[in-house]
């Protein structure tokens, strides 16, 4: 009787809701996915973490002998599987050569090196994106560091195709070396309101550049396949977005503060190129920060119709805030005490959150759920000793997070991966 039992309540599992019998779900296994459908990744595991290793460390030194300073490292993982890495150094006043850097899968070969010169004393953090076929567009800004730019400052661009290694703007450059980089003059000049970009989004068939100028105010401008100015420039109001992020649909986010306030905010709209508005309706979301309060990092991620926010809140804790396309908000909610945050990443189920102690000089990776929640694992967030900052991307490998080691004139990788090494 009692096998009977049993038995009828297996039948009434497996009937439920899918006609004759529905396949029951796989159990969670370490692959970087939802298996179970329960809106967690790898839950019950470990990841493991490598110990870093140098990935890039410049020729270029100072008249003194020491390494030139390398900084601003920025990641985006590649359709093609592979990992984009843009970042700046410097031999005169400033960081004068902006960096683009493609990797496989692993970060083990790296398969191109490009470089541009940026001109007037120095450049400012890059952005990068992929358009979804392998090419890649880097912006870097560039700086007098007097603040009125009379030189005058302006925006440089770099366009490679990562799987032929042929730079398409400027034109025509063939890698012919994976160890030495080919400086190109220049670059080409890009047609954007502002000094220092923010933020890169592909849409359909153009780029979105979101940057500030040097007196903090922040433009939208969208660039045709040629990098040249199209459709309308639009101008920040109340809401100062800092950071930016594309989403489905022809969505945009904007993350940033509000003017003359200690609080972020949240913007979702649509790519049009035509609104000169796009940047001055008011957020959905706004939530009391720390004076800071974003991340230098990868600020957004989407996930389907709904964009994860990291930002510091009132308490200098590290936060997420989830907003969907309805503008439902869920939480925000804190995953850290005394530490900042530095990026968001969308895995195939909820976020990765990473944060970083700067006064221990750690970092600490947070798996969070679709449902805001942490995922549960034996030894809890994975940890990372003796670096507090980086950038973060994810491949079909694992995680790896790109630390500037800046007056040692290298870049350091971190690889975070499942047990079996998948």
């Amino acid at each position: 009787m009692k096998a009977r039992r049993e038995l009828a309540a297996l039948a009434t599992i497996l009937s439920l809701g899918c006609g004759p019998a529905a396949e029951l779900l796989p159990a969670e296994a370490c692959n970087y996915r939802d298996d179970d459908g329960d809106g967690q990744v790898d839950e019950g595991f470990d990841w493991v973490v490598e110990p870093r290793r140098v990935v890039w460390k410049s020729t270029r030194e100072y008249a003194s002998g020491k390494p030139v300073y390398v900084a601003s490292p920025k990641a985006v993982a590649l359709s093609t599987g592979g990992v984009a890495l843009a970042f700046l150094d410097g031999a005169g006043v400033g960081t004068d050569r902006g960096y683009l850097l493609v990797f496989d899968s692993r970060v083990t070969m790296q398969t191109q090196v490009f470089a541009i010169a940026i001109g007037n004393k120095g450049g400012t953090a890059p952005s990068l994106v992929e358009d979804g076929s392998g090419r890649v567009l880097a912006v870097f800004g560039s700086t007098d560091y007097e603040g009125n730019c009379s030189a005058p400052c302006l925006v440089y661009g770099l366009t490679v195709d990562a799987i032929s290694g042929v730079a398409l703007q400027p034109p025509g450059t063939k890698l012919s070396s994976s160890t030495e980089p080919i400086v190109l003059p220049l670059g080409i000049v890009v047609d954007v309101v502002g000094t220092v970009p923010r933020g890169l989004v592909r849409t359909e068939d153009v780029f979105g550049v979101l940057s500030g100028d040097h007196d903090g105010k922040a433009h939208f401008s969208w660039l045709g396949e040629k990098l040249e100015r199209i459709g309308k420039t639009a101008e920040a109001g109340p809401f100062e977005p800092a950071a930016m992020g594309g989403g489905p649909d022809r969505r945009l986010a904007f993350l940033g503060k509000l003017r003359d306030q200690r609080a972020v905010a949240l913007s979702l709209e649509a790519a049009d190129i035509q609104d000169p508005d796009l940047l001055a309706r008011d957020p959905v979301f706004r939530h009391a920060s720390s004076e800071g309060g974003l991340p230098d990092g990868q600020a957004l991620a989407w996930s389907g119709g709904t964009v994860a926010a990291a930002f510091d809140d009132a308490a200098h804790e590290p936060s997420l805030v989830l907003v969907d396309e309805a503008g439902v908000v869920t939480g925000p909610r804190t995953f850290a005490v005394e530490q900042e945050s530095r990026d968001v990443l969308r895995l195939d189920a909820g976020y990765l959150f990473v944060t970083a102690d700067v006064a221990a000089g750690h970092m600490f990776v947070h798996r969070v759920s679709a449902a805001l929640r942490p995922v549960a694992t034996p030894g809890g967030s994975a940890f990372i000793e003796g670096v507090d900052s980086g950038t973060t991307v994810a491949t079909s490998a694992g995680i790896f997070i790109f630390h500037p080691l800046s007056n040692q004139g290298r870049i350091d990788v971190t690889r975070i991966h499942c047990p079996d090494g998948g």
